[in-house]
């Protein structure tokens, strides 16, 4: 009798305008692991919380790219038992914007300064523009990362978060420079990037890439940035992830953006295969 393997699928309102390419990924890395006698691959949405919970009572590892809490903490229980789940349901429930930042600081990894909800007076040691980042979900729409360029911008945003019952969130200083999209996975040697001068129309969810301007192909040292990046994806529990860059005139880089599990549209193929294959190597050590 086969193994069965589950695959989460992300929400729609967890995937704005990715919604064909967030499952293409995930059933490309299904597809991988049904590719054996050994296993079968059964896929489920996680917010439909009943069939998610029968399904984890009868499966022997799950890949996941849900985001809710809700299905996180069921997953998060399994995990516990001793289920493989990638990416992590705990780690996701403690990941947001300014944990994530703490673990940068902490462990060497290059970001913009920045200030938190948490930091007293920072509006006044503000130079303009900065962005201000929602800390209490994932990125959803277009007002949940927002470029502000005065003071009065900023506080306007503010309040109107506040009148909606946000109160943590990330202001980031603005970094001038070539913007680069990267995906990768822990534990491997996959890191495929890509540079704007290569590929100048890239997809955009929600056209904030546009304030980085024109690209000027500054030299930087991809090896580095792949060393950074490996680094915090160990610490942080993500084993799949994605997320952007910004390189300055002089080579230096800042991360400006993780994410757990992006669509790995540009290298979707090469990513399923290593995907599926670190799955299985974190299910048999654990």
């Amino acid at each position: 009798m086969k193994k069965i393997w589950l695959g989460v699928l992300r929400d729609e309102c967890f995937s704005p305008r990715s919604v064909d390419r967030d499952t293409a990924i995930l059933q490309t890395v299904g597809k991988q692991l049904s590719s054996t006698e050994e296993y079968e691959v059964h896929y489920v949405r996680e917010s439909h919380t009943k069939e998610l919970r029968e399904s984890l009572s009868e499966c022997e590892g799950v890949f996941s790219m849900a985001r809710s809490t809700e299905a996180l903490l069921l997953m998060s229980e399994k995990e516990k038992q001793g289920v493989t789940v990638v990416n992590s349901a705990q780690a996701l429930l403690h990941l947001n914007r300014r944990n994530l930042l703490k673990l940068c600081r902490t462990h060497g990894i290059s970001v913009p300064h920045h200030y938190t909800s948490e930091s007293e007076g920072f509006e006044t040691q503000l130079t303009y523009p900065v962005w201000l980042k929602r800390d209490d979900r994932t990125t959803q729409n277009a007002h949940d990362v927002q470029m502000t360029h005065t003071p009065h911008e900023l506080n306007t945003r503010l309040e109107q978060w506040r009148a909606e019952g946000v109160t943590d969130y990330v202001c980031e200083e603005h970094i001038t420079g070539d913007l680069i999209k990267f995906y990768g996975v822990e534990g491997t040697d996959f890191f495929y990037y890509l540079h704007p001068t290569a590929h100048p129309n890239g997809f955009s969810k929600f056209g904030a890439e546009a304030a980085n301007g024109h690209a000027r192909g500054y030299a930087f040292d991809a090896n580095e940035l792949q060393q950074q990046i490996q680094r915090l994806a160990k610490v942080s529990g993500l084993t799949v992830f994605g997320g952007d860059a910004v390189v300055k005139a002089d080579g230096t880089f800042y991360l400006i953006d993780f994410n757990d599990w992006p669509s790995f549209a540009p290298c979707r193929t090469e990513a399923a295969q290593t995907i599926a294959q670190r799955l299985l190597q974190l299910h048999r050590e654990r």
